[in-house]
């Protein structure tokens, strides 16, 4: 798709992956994490009793990089499969009894994987 016209360069939120060169303007990607905790800070009361939840083990990196700027502790959730498909069951690996879980995911289409883990 081309740019807007007149459009020196374009940015995008936490770009997953993407091959060199497939830009051919100058592209800034924004990560979410300041907003992130900010917001935390902001609209959760018991913030510092937490514990921040990724939903997959795909978001580890980016869960452990929050709670370490909050001073909290991390938990994620893992999934065990039958089917690539199919999610078997998920297991909690690491600690949220008594305290306020922040789940926290890259991606929201059908919610699916991150209410799934809210009930663990």
């Amino acid at each position: 798709e081309a740019p807007p016209q007149g459009a020196q360069g374009r940015w995008a939120e936490e770009l997953l992956s993407v091959p060199k060169g497939f830009f051919d303007i100058p592209v800034d990607n924004l990560y979410a994490e300041p907003a992130v905790l900010k917001w935390i800070k902001e609209n959760i009361v018991e913030w510092k009793n937490c514990t921040i939840v990724s939903p997959d083990a795909g978001g580890a990196k980016r869960v452990t990089s929050i709670a370490d700027r909050l001073n909290v502790d991390f938990a994620l959730i893992h999934k065990e499969r039958k089917k690539a498909s199919e999610v078997d069951r998920m297991v909690l690996v690491g600690d949220v009894k008594d305290r306020v879980a922040i789940l926290v995911d890259d991606m929201a289409d059908t919610c699916g994987t991150i209410c799934h883990a809210a009930d663990k």
